[in-house]
């Protein structure tokens, strides 16, 4: 396997076409809602913060005063605001999952369909291609290893809690089961961490196999599990890479975040605090900072984190199309 060939192809595809990054946005990134400030805190120029309850009072008091307003909140008679509330935000989180799923197996079948046929990505067949059965399995699949997952690592814990038990016999550890403990806990620490790199390996591989053949959620996961047994040496050679990779990217994302915050400084926290020295409003303050701040600096984050997770995927994407292409070779 050419492990730097495909991070060449890999980036070449990322870079080349960045249709896929909106793609690459969904499958590895999440949304989130910000909370409002309050509109009846005030700050003033003249002194400190202003609450509603008084001026400069102590934390002690300011919480206190808080878990009086909210003792005295009827919940029941808000019962169906809450529910509401509830509601809403389970069915955004539904949203997210359903364009978290459509939008990898669109990537996956993008990547594999432009290695396989030359043909160019675009916004309405990559979503055309995601939004099908595939999307549904590629689901399934994480569902079904995060399980076993989970399993292996409950099993694990209540080995090590038994073998404890048995080694200081219901008492306190002695000096001669104390070395023992621990060099067991440092082995059973390996071994799961082992087994959490395998199981992630087998999902994404799994993952894939159900996105661009079709193949159903067992049957993907019993190939992808033979696929990193029988080739363990070159799918950890790219493991490694990748962490390497990932490693980079974060020192690199580092940087960015302290040039962005910087730049921030300058077009939107200065901004935000004119106004509110001229104009002593702190929601036009906060919306008008709040505003710049998302372009100047959270923008280009997304931005630069959804290209990277399209990367990474088409990497996985194209040692996935390796190993097939041996299977051909051998059969």
């Amino acid at each position: 396997m050419d492990h730097i060939g495909i991070l060449k192809r890999a980036y070449h595809v990322a870079v080349k076409y960045p249709i896929l990054w909106v793609f690459g946005f969904f499958a590895t990134t999440g949304g989130g809602i910000g909370a409002r400030f309050p509109t009846s805190w005030n700050f003033d120029h003249r002194g400190p913060l202003n609450f509603p309850w008084g001026r400069g009072k102590s934390p002690d008091e300011f919480f206190r005063r808080l878990l009086g307003e909210l003792s005295g909140f009827d919940f029941r008679a808000h019962l169906a605001i809450l529910l509401g509330v509830i509601a809403f935000f389970l069915i955004l989180f539904l949203i997210w999952i359903v364009l978290h799923y459509v939008a990898e197996t669109g990537l996956y079948r993008s990547v594999f369909g432009l290695e396989e046929s030359g043909e160019r990505p675009t916004w309405y067949r990559g979503w055309h291609l995601g939004w099908s059965c595939r999307a549904l399995h590629v689901f399934l699949v994480d569902l079904v290893v995060f399980l076993t997952m989970a399993f292996v690592i409950a099993l694990s814990v209540i080995a090590g809690i038994a073998l404890f038990m048995g080694l200081s016999r219901g008492g306190k550890p002695g000096i001669g089961t104390i070395i023992p403990l621990i060099l067991f806990g440092l082995a059973g620490l390996l071994v799961v961490l082992v087994a959490l790199i395998v199981f992630s390996l087998v999902d994404v591989l799994a993952r894939i196999r159900a996105a661009v053949s079709g193949q159903g959620v067992l049957d993907g996961i019993a190939w992808a599990w033979e696929a990193v047994t029988n080739r363990w040496q070159d799918i950890g050679i790219m493991w490694l890479l990748m962490v390497g990779v990932a490693i980079l990217w974060g020192l690199v994302i580092v940087l960015a975040m302290i040039v962005l915050a910087l730049i921030t400084l300058l077009v939107a926290v200065l901004p935000g605090w004119l106004i509110w020295k001229s104009t002593e409003s702190i929601v036009l303050a906060f919306t008008v900072g709040g505003v710049l701040g998302l372009i100047s600096f959270v923008l280009p984050l997304v931005v630069v984190e959804s290209a990277f997770g399209t990367f990474r995927e088409s990497v996985w994407t194209l040692v996935y199309r390796e190993l097939i292409s041996v299977e051909e070779v051998v059969t």
